[in-house]
């Protein structure tokens, strides 16, 4: 709907619904939620704040405010439970979107073309070419956490249906047992810029969350505050992300993040700053989204963290299942990356004294992980502990999560001390501890200009009961300090083929 005016009331605003500075809060709360859910109705945030005493659910239309001057403000005091779509327990939400999630229960076996079959077949209209859906191999129904027996997942396009039998547009890129949980997410986001604020942050998990959507943007929209996340996507695809800022305020709790990707798939994040307590932007992190389904996610031109934050635990973790996606000229403080096939291009990696570690490999599941022209720069001695570099690489432990030999390839990288720091021992920390699901950890470095003390630019692990590596690999280095060490291992190591020059 187009501005036009009742009374001097311009429509589309949180004033043409009966918001008013001189009302109390619920009567305002009230006008802010009717303004809010109006469907047909474009949402216009003028350039001033508006106060909500409690929790807003959108409807799926377009919300438009000014950058950097329209403000939607939680107060304390207020209480924000809300329920997701989806079910689950009740989270806490400044600003909610929601679109469409629906559970279709279990596929009668293993998927590993492009057919799904059903237990029940679904009503007629309720499953169309072109919807996405998302399968999932696991045992429990959560989205969040590692629930035990989570192992695959992906978002998948219906080309047709006939009866419980779904035909994909392409096959599916893992095999799935049976057991294997169907859902369909139909929404949609159109929001630009807007700030959604989180007065305190102990009352609220989230300024903004989105989840069930197929398709949309969101466009310079700044989160503050939230004790758990101050924006969150859930179960979506197909969405773009510009220039979103995110500020935590718990700097020194261990669950506050900037911006949380949990469950989705092709979803594009292009500029923008986003940092937290605990991490920046979280692809699959620990508590809030260590999630099964993020892949073909793609980072652009990112600020991930800030070297200066007070009590920093880490700028960026996306890691546990995350594949095929791409970080492209980001910044990442003591970025924590791991899952299968993705690729770091020109990114820039910072430590800190309260990370140590720039960039921490981890759960590293099969296929490569790519880290193509990196630079690092060493803000602090990052050999304060055992294990410790300023690259930690690891596979996975857990048998469910390894789906192959893993290799590590980086190339071209150069590495800058900060005036007045010390560094030694060890360069990159590489350990393979997948004692039980006996599968290779491969390590190559190609092009090295190292600056700094390094004792040993490379320090492989092998745990009792581990896979051999198949190849070990350093070569083109320059400005390894004097009488250093270009490689040790720990353990019996007889590694195919070794090169090191």
């Amino acid at each position: 709907m187009a501005f036009w005016e009742i009374d001097g009331l311009k429509a589309g605003t949180p004033e043409f619904f009966g918001y008013s500075d001189s009302n109390s809060n619920a009567a305002n709360l009230a006008a802010l939620q009717a303004w809010a859910s109006a469907e047909g109705v474009e949402k216009v945030v003028p350039p001033r704040e508006y106060i909500a005493s409690g929790p807003l659910t959108f409807s799926q239309d377009k919300v438009r405010g000014t950058i950097g001057k329209s403000r939607i403000t939680s107060v304390a005091g207020g209480v924000y439970t809300q329920s997701r779509i989806g079910g689950g327990s009740a989270t806490d939400i400044l600003a909610y979107f929601p679109g469409s999630i629906t559970n279709f229960g279990l596929a009668t076996g293993a998927i590993s073309d492009k057919t799904i079959t059903l237990l029940t077949t679904p009503t007629a209209g309720a499953i169309v070419p072109g919807d996405i859906l998302f399968i999932v191999d696991q045992i429990s129904s959560s989205w969040f956490g590692e629930a035990a027996g989570q192992k695959n997942g992906e978002a998948v396009v219906v080309q047709s249906i006939a009866g419980p039998v779904i035909t994909l547009m392409a096959p599916v890129k893992l095999v799935y047992a049976s057991g294997t949980t169907v859902h369909k997410i139909k929404g949609a986001i159109d929001v630009a810029g807007v700030d959604f604020v989180v007065h305190d942050p102990t009352l609220a998990m989230y300024g903004w969350f989105a989840e069930g959507l197929d398709r949309g943007r969101i466009d310079h929209v700044r989160s503050v505050g939230g004790y758990v996340g101050c924006g969150i996507i859930d179960r979506s695809a197909r969405v773009e992300i510009n220039a979103p800022i995110a500020e935590g305020f718990h700097f020194t709790t261990t669950l506050d993040y900037g911006v949380v990707i949990a469950s989705c798939a092709h979803i594009t994040v292009n500029g923008g700053h986003c940092f937290g307590g605990r991490h920046g932007t979280a692809t699959g992190g620990f508590q809030i989204a260590a999630s099964i389904v993020n892949h073909d996610i793609v980072l652009r031109d990112m600020w991930i963290g800030h070297p200066d934050q007070i009590g920093s635990f880490g700028g960026a973790d996306m890691h546990v299942d995350i594949r095929n996606s791409v970080y492209e000229r980001c910044n990442l403080q003591s970025a924590k990356i791991g899952g299968q096939d993705n690729d770091l291009i020109d990114c820039v990696f910072y430590n800190s004294a309260n990370d140590k570690r720039a960039l921490y490999l981890t759960r590293l599941r099969g296929g490569s992980i790519n880290i193509i022209r990196p630079r690092f720069y060493v803000l602090s001695d990052p050999n304060g502990s055992a294990n410790s570099g300023l690259i930690d690489a690891q596979s996975s432990a857990v048998t469910e999560w390894t789906k192959g030999p893993v290799a590590v390839n980086i190339v071209d990288m150069e590495v800058r001390v900060a005036p007045g720091v010390t560094v030694g021992q060890f360069f990159m920390w590489a350990r393979n501890q997948s004692t039980t699901s006996g599968k290779p950890f491969n390590v190559r470095i190609d092009g090295v200009d190292a600056a700094g003390a390094w004792t040993r630019l490379l320090h492989y692990q092998l745990d009792a009961g581990a896979s051999q590596p198949d190849f070990i690999q350093v070569t083109r280095v320059r400005k390894l300090a004097a009488g250093a060490s270009a490689y040790v291992y720990q353990g019996t190591v007889t590694p195919v083929k070794e090169i090191f020059d």
